[in-house]
């Protein structure tokens, strides 16, 4: 006797059931354990698909969920929004230190201006000019880097994103 598809993968019980209904279909009592064999199989195949749409619907919640979510243009978030008003003050400062000593100063140290929050700074002095870049991670859930760019003719700064 050729073994199904369901026989080679049901549970040794099962096998045992169907192929005992199947060679004495003469036989009421057979015919009873056939059909609780394949309404196991029924109830197998069911499980499965239910796991299945259980998987695509919360697959489905997750990504309405997070499309839900607001995202913020570069250096819009929240700590961004901290960061623009950091570099807002060392900029002030800066300008001070040139009005006051005629040049911009060499190095951030020399303006005795308090940290610049949560971010890393890199200045570099140019002739009658500065770059100042201020880089943070942006607030969840967002990811990546963002880089905050401060210059003379740009007081206010442009932040661009590292996604």
């Amino acid at each position: 006797m050729m073994a199904t598809g369901f026989q080679k993968h049901a549970p040794s019980n099962l096998r045992l059931q169907r192929t005992t209904a199947a060679s004495d279909l003469g036989n009421g009592a057979s015919r009873r354990r056939g059909t609780t064999a394949v309404a196991a199989e029924a109830q197998m195949r069911w499980a499965a698909s239910r796991t299945s749409v259980t998987f695509y619907s919360l697959t489905a919640l997750a990504v309405v969920l997070l499309g839900g979510c607001s995202f913020w243009a570069a250096g819009d978030d929240p700590r961004g929004r901290e960061v623009r008003a950091a570099g807002s003050q060392l900029v002030a400062a800066l300008e001070r230190h040139r009005v006051t000593h005629g040049s911009y100063p060499p190095s951030l140290q020399e303006l005795g201006v308090a940290g610049t929050g949560s971010s890393d700074a890199m200045y570099q002095r140019q002739e009658d000019t500065y770059l100042l870049f201020l880089t943070y991670a942006p607030t969840w859930p967002q990811t990546g880097l963002v880089s905050c760019a401060f210059t003379k003719a740009d007081p206010n700064g442009k932040c661009h994103g590292y996604w």
